[in-house]
């Protein structure tokens, strides 16, 4: 089940940056509360806005695989 389905709620990872994320993931496997924490603070209720959902996607690929969206 999704965040949207269950709590009505997104992640907005235009508020998250990579250098973030990537240091509250470091200690996650014992204590996830920076990461929680990180990813609360980016919530947002607008479950509908395209721009929100595609830019999560385009992060995604940026955060975990290397791809730059400004490089061709």
């Amino acid at each position: 089940m999704t965040l949207e389905r269950s709590f009505g709620k997104v992640i907005d990872w235009r508020r998250v940056t990579r250098n973030d994320y990537m240091m509250s993931m470091e200690p996650s496997p014992i204590n996830d509360l920076e990461l929680r924490v990180l990813l609360r603070s980016a919530l947002s209720n607008a479950t509908e806005d395209h721009d929100i959902i595609f830019h999560g996607i385009e992060q995604s690929y940026y955060y975990y695989e290397g791809y730059d969206p400004k490089t061709p």
